[in-house]
C-alpha cells in the first residue's frame, strides 16, 4: 500500500520488567535502517507510556522527536481504558461495552483525564446511534469539567468538537478540532472527526481534504473511507461512495458497519437484490437498525411489503427510533391498505423529528420534513 518503510521487533520480559527490541526497515531492499531497545520497570508508567514512544519516535524521526507528554494514568486503570478504546474504535454500536470499561476505569483511577475524555466520546457515540439527548449532555459536561485543568489537551479539544457537531454548533466544534489537529497534526484520527465536522456543515472541500490527509497518514483506516464515502451519498453521488465503501470490505468482508452502510448505498442506487444481500449479511454479522431499515428498504422495493414491516419492526427495537424508520413504516402500511396504523407512524415520525431539533436545529433533515407538515 505505498509504505517504504516497515517497524518490525518483538517483546519479552519477566514479572518486574518489559522489553521491547525494533527495527525499521526499508520495504524495498530489506535494510535495517534504525533499531531500538527499550527496558522498563512494570511499575513505572512513565517509561511505559512515554518512554517507549519517545524510544520508537527516534528511530522513525533521529533528527528529533519529542512527544506531547501524555496525561498520566495508573497501571491499574489502564486496561479497563484500552479495551475500552478497542470497543469505542471498532464500530459505532460497541459504546455502551466502552462506556462499562470507561466507568471502571474511572473508578480505579478518578484522577486519570484519559477515561474521562474517552467515556465522553463514548456517551457522543451513544447519542449518534440513539438519540438519548441525556448521553450528550453526560457527554459536554464531562469535558467541561475537565477543560479548566487541561487547557491545552488535544484529545480533549476533539472530544469537545464531535459534541459540538452533533448540537450543530459546527463553527465551534471546527475551532475545537482545529486547537486538536494543530497540536498533533499527525493524528489521523483528529483528522477524520474534523471531516466529519466539515461534512456536516457542508463545507465539502475542507471534509474531503481532511479525509484524504487522513488517507495518506493511515491508508487502511476503514473509518475515513465510511466516512468520506457518506460524504459522497449525502451529496447524491453514489458510485463514488459505493468505490470508497466497497474498499472497505475488500479488506475486511465481515466488517458489519460498512456492509450495512453499502446496503442504504445499493438502495440509493436502486440496486435492491444487491442492496438485500449485504444487507443480510450485516444483519446476520451484527444485527443494528441501520441494517433492518436497509434490508426493509430493499424488500419493499421488491413490493415485499409484509417482510419489509417485519425489518423494519425489528429495527424498532435499537435504541430511538428514526424519522426515516418511522416514515418507512407508515408508507409500508399505507401500501397495504392499513391507514390507522399509517397514520400513527405518520404521527410519531413527526414526533421524532421535533425532539431532534431539540437538540440540533441545523439538523436539515429533520428541519425539512419538520416544515413540509407545516
Amino acid at each position: 500500500f505505498g509504505a517504504t518503510h516497515a517497524l518490525t521487533g518483538r517483546v519479552t520480559g519477566d514479572d518486574k520488567s518489559v522489553t521491547v527490541e525494533g527495527r525499521l526497515v526499508e520495504t524495498a531492499t530489506g535494510r535495517v535502517s534504525g533499531t531500538f531497545t527499550k527496558t522498563c520497570s512494570v511499575d513505572d508508567e512513565g517509561c511505559l507510556q512515554d518512554g517507549l514512544l519517545r524510544a520508537i519516535g527516534s528511530v522513525l524521526d533521529p533528527r528529533g522527536f519529542e512527544p506531547q507528554a501524555s496525561p498520566p494514568i495508573s497501571k491499574d486503570a489502564m486496561p479497563y481504558y484500552l479495551q475500552g478504546l478497542e470497543y469505542l474504535r471498532r464500530d459505532s454500536f460497541s459504546y455502551d461495552l466502552a462506556i462499562d470499561l470507561f466507568r471502571r476505569a474511572i473508578a480505579t483511577d478518578p484522577s486519570a483525564v484519559l477515561p474521562q475524555i474517552a467515556l465522553a466520546e463514548a456517551y457522543t457515540a451513544r447519542y449518534a446511534e440513539t438519540n438519548d439527548a441525556m448521553a450528550l449532555t453526560a457527554a459536554e459536561a464531562l469535558l467541561q469539567a475537565a477543560l479548566p485543568t487541561h487547557p491545552d489537551l488535544p484529545q480533549l479539544h476533539a472530544a469537545l468538537g464531535n459534541v459540538m457537531r452533533a448540537q450543530g454548533r459546527y463553527d465551534a466544534a471546527i475551532r475545537e478540532l482545529l486547537k486538536a489537529v494543530q497540536a498533533d497534526p499527525s493524528n489521523y484520527f483528529y483528522q477524520k472527526v474534523l471531516g466529519d465536522v466539515y461534512t456536516a456543515a457542508r463545507q465539502d472541500t475542507d471534509a474531503a481534504s481532511a479525509y484524504e490527509r487522513v488517507i495518506a497518514l493511515q491508508p487502511r483506516y476503514w473509518g475515513v473511507y465510511l466516512n468520506y464515502g457518506i460524504l459522497h451519498y449525502n451529496r447524491g453521488r453514489y458510485e463514488e461512495a459505493a468505490a470508497l465503501i466497497e474498499q472497505v470490505i475488500q479488506w475486511a468482508p465481515d466488517n458489519a458497519q460498512a456492509l450495512a452502510t453499502l446496503g442504504g448505498v445499493y438502495v440509493a442506487m436502486r440496486r435492491n437484490a444487491e442492496a438485500e444481500v449485504v444487507s443480510r449479511r450485516s444483519c446476520s454479522l451484527q444485527p443494528t437498525r441501520a441494517c433492518r431499515l436497509n434490508l426493509g428498504i430493499a424488500l419493499q422495493r421488491q413490493r415485499r411489503s409484509e417482510e419489509a414491516i417485519a425489518e423494519y419492526e425489528q429495527a424498532l427495537r435499537y435504541g430511538n427510533p428514526t424519522l426515516t424508520l418511522f416514515l418507512n413504516l407508515a408508507t409500508a402500511h399505507t401500501y397495504l391498505g392499513r391507514l390507522d396504523e399509517a397514520r400513527d407512524y405518520f404521527q410519531r415520525a413527526i414526533a421524532s423529528a421535533e425532539e431532534r431539533l431539540r437538540v440540533n436545529l441545523q439538523d436539515t433533515s429533520q428541519q425539512s420534513f419538520s416544515a413540509s407538515r407545516s
